[in-house]
């Protein structure tokens, strides 16, 4: 085990190495710009990123649109955008998922909803309840 010493200007170990303080290796908490997965349905691989400040989609590699409002519906585990574009995510990775595109949306300021009510069809978007979440 490591033994420590504080002194005035931050933690030192024995070996004399900072450990805390103005002489300390500093460190960066990288947070991830990107949230993949492959649909269970169409098997694309879907990809959301924020590219300046913009939530992106891109489909199989290729830029597909700007994401202007995120839709979730966690009963069937799908994925929308502004226009009714909808992902299947594969079941095991949803929770993961929703963490990563909460996070995405918030990063892009980009309204991210929950989608309450039985899964059915694009359409029935526009009557289903939805519950704001306010990400930015």
């Amino acid at each position: 085990r490591r033994q420590t010493t504080t002194a005035l200007f931050g933690t030192a170990a024995d070996d004399g190495a900072p450990v805390s303080g103005p002489s300390a290796a500093s460190f960066t908490r990288l947070v991830s710009r990107g949230a993949s997965f492959v649909s269970r349905i169409t098997k694309d691989k879907v990809t959301f990123t924020v590219t300046d400040g913009v939530l992106e989609l891109n489909v199989n590699g290729v830029f597909s649109k700007q994401v202007s409002i995120l839709r979730i519906r966690s009963a069937s585990a799908e994925v929308f955008d502004q226009d009714g574009w909808s992902a299947a995510v594969p079941h095991h990775q949803f929770a993961r998922l929703e963490e990563k595109l909460r996070g995405l949306a918030y990063c892009a300021a980009v309204p991210f909803l929950g989608i309450l009510g039985p899964a059915q069809d694009a359409g029935s978007l526009r009557t289903s309840g939805v519950l704001l979440e306010m990400t930015a």
